[in-house]
């Protein structure tokens, strides 16, 4: 999960569909779960502020398709974030509602996201 979307990752340098999709998804959940979870040495984001970091970095540290994916898991499945670009968003809307995240909901992305994946995969290569 170090390895970069725009290949400038470690320690094959692989890029884009060279990186394997399981570590494509790992690389996105685990820079969710670091941005979230508190640390003494660094700023805890909010659930929100993490969601807008991974579309931020979609595309050169992450997978634009997997972080698209793990951002409408927030806003639908879990009815716990809805995420906007920050030039969607005017004064006064609510932005998040409903903010009950874990680590549980994190380790369901493996299971029911990960069958999702496999199934858009496999649509895709017919």
């Amino acid at each position: 999960h170090h390895e970069k979307y725009d290949g400038s990752g470690y320690p094959g340098k692989l890029e884009k569909d060279k990186i394997p999709l399981f570590a494509r998804i790992l690389c996105v959940v685990d820079s969710f779960d670091a941005m979230v979870t508190t640390r003494e040495y660094k700023k805890t984001f909010t659930k929100q502020e993490a969601a807008q970091e991974l579309r931020k970095e979609a595309g050169t540290h992450f997978d634009p398709k997997i972080v698209n994916i793990f951002c409408k898991i927030l806003e639908k499945e879990y009815n716990v974030i809805e995420v906007y670009k920050p030039e969607e968003i005017t004064a006064g809307e609510e932005i998040i509602k409903n903010v009950n995240i874990n680590r549980d909901m994190l380790e369901n992305f493996k299971g029911e996201t990960w069958k999702k994946i496999i199934s858009l995969r496999k649509k895709k290569r017919k």
